[in-house]
């Protein structure tokens, strides 16, 4: 067991149950500081577990400096149109030049229904992203 706390940074694009089992599954572990920010409405966020070790910011980091403090992401159900482009690199680059963890949950705003086809983040999708209104035989027989 070691000292150092690692930080996991949840963003979650509206109320679901995941947040609160995350918490509770962590909340005994000295090692885990999870933040988590929930939209609760447009461009209006929730935000749990900031300290004074952890700068708070509103909605997505767009700095850097900010997300690369964490070691691990985890995108809930935010939808594609919500990050600016650089925003997304800098997910990629969290995982790919920073060594960071980058979790993708599944939801109705997630992956290809979330609009991320043909994203930077579709880079880090375990899933082939298609374009949802890619006529499903372009997809390939079943």
């Amino acid at each position: 067991m070691t000292n150092r706390k690692e930080k996991i940074f949840f963003f979650e694009g509206e109320p679901r149950d995941e947040s609160k089992f995350l918490r509770r599954a962590v909340q005994f572990d000295e090692n885990l500081h999870v933040v988590s920010m929930t939209r609760q409405a447009a461009n209006k966020f929730y935000g749990i577990n900031f300290d004074e070790d952890t700068k708070r910011f509103d909605g997505f980091p767009t700095r850097r400096e900010d997300l690369f403090e964490y070691q691990g992401i985890i995108l809930g159900s935010m939808e594609a149109s919500f990050f600016t482009h650089d925003q997304m690199r800098m997910l990629v680059d969290f995982a790919a030049r920073r060594g960071g963890g980058v979790l993708l949950l599944g939801s109705r705003r997630s992956f290809s229904e979330g609009g991320f086809a043909g994203t930077p983040v579709a880079e880090l999708s375990p899933l082939v992203l298609y374009d949802v209104e890619t006529p499903s035989e372009k997809l390939g027989p079943n």
